[in-house]
């Protein structure tokens, strides 16, 4: 495999090998369900959405364009005290999402 499949990511300690086809996954981004290319660590079992492991610090969306959205990590420790909905879904955001401050305004970045 080439070099430039694998990433080092924020939110895991290891290296994570891109793979095409991987069928179904929980994503442990975002905590969502996802099917197809992951970013994985076969040694934890741990896997990323495509647009998980790529997403920016920051984001302007036209979702939201008052303002320009920062992305938001809470590993499995936070997540319990964590009650925040997705403003497009309507589904917990948990793990990986982006926010708002100034609205309070939250996405998954697979809503982005």
């Amino acid at each position: 495999m080439s070099p430039s499949m694998a990433i080092q990511h924020f939110t895991h300690i290891h290296p994570l090998t891109k793979v095409d086809g991987q069928g179904g996954f929980m994503c442990n981004g975002c905590n969502t369900y996802g099917f197809g290319t992951t970013y994985r660590c076969v040694t934890c079992d741990y896997d990323l959405h495509d647009h998980c492991a790529t997403c920016p610090p920051t984001l302007l969306s036209f979702m939201h364009p008052q303002h320009e959205l920062q992305r938001v990590f809470r590993g499995p420790d936070q997540r319990q005290h964590n009650r925040r909905m997705c403003d497009i879904c309507d589904k917990s955001v948990e793990g990986l999402y982006y926010h708002c401050e100034p609205c309070d305004f939250d996405v998954h970045p697979l809503c982005t």
